[in-house]
């Protein structure tokens, strides 16, 4: 009885343990990048889905820079989605590589090295974003 119990917990806490690893994604920027030369910079108004706001990034401008060192700085706790999303506050859009980013929560999409689609989200801050913002 008692190598039954034993046998049954640690069948449990080794699924759990699956499931939890699975559950929590990272990303990494020199992925998300490694076929992109330039991305487009979209900063959509909130009163029309209409807007001609956007701009070309090269790859290595000061924005896309800061947006890779928001990404190294937030690479653990993405969770796996295959929800579609409305419009977006702003959008960085390249080639295979897209972040979709709302009031309390980013998106990003790519193609990863096996050439399958991934989506993943997480909670954030608009305010992590104001660089994206800045004429600079």
């Amino acid at each position: 009885m008692f190598i039954k119990n034993t046998r049954r917990i640690l069948t449990l806490g080794i699924f759990l343990l699956t499931l939890t690893i699975s559950c929590a994604q990272h990303i990494n920027s020199n992925d998300l990048f490694k076929n992109e030369s330039k991305l487009k910079l979209t900063i959509y108004q909130s009163d029309t889905i209409f807007t001609d706001n956007s701009i070309e990034l090269e790859i290595g401008s000061p924005k896309v820079k800061e947006l890779r060192n928001w990404l190294d700085k937030n690479e653990t706790d993405w969770k796996s989605s295959i929800a579609s999303f409305a419009q977006p506050s702003i959008s960085v859009i390249g080639d295979d590589f897209r972040m979709l980013i709302f009031k309390d929560f980013v998106v990003v999409g790519f193609t990863d090295n096996k050439g399958k689609q991934k989506q993943f989200t997480k909670q954030t801050d608009y305010n992590d974003f104001e660089f994206l913002l800045n004429e600079k």
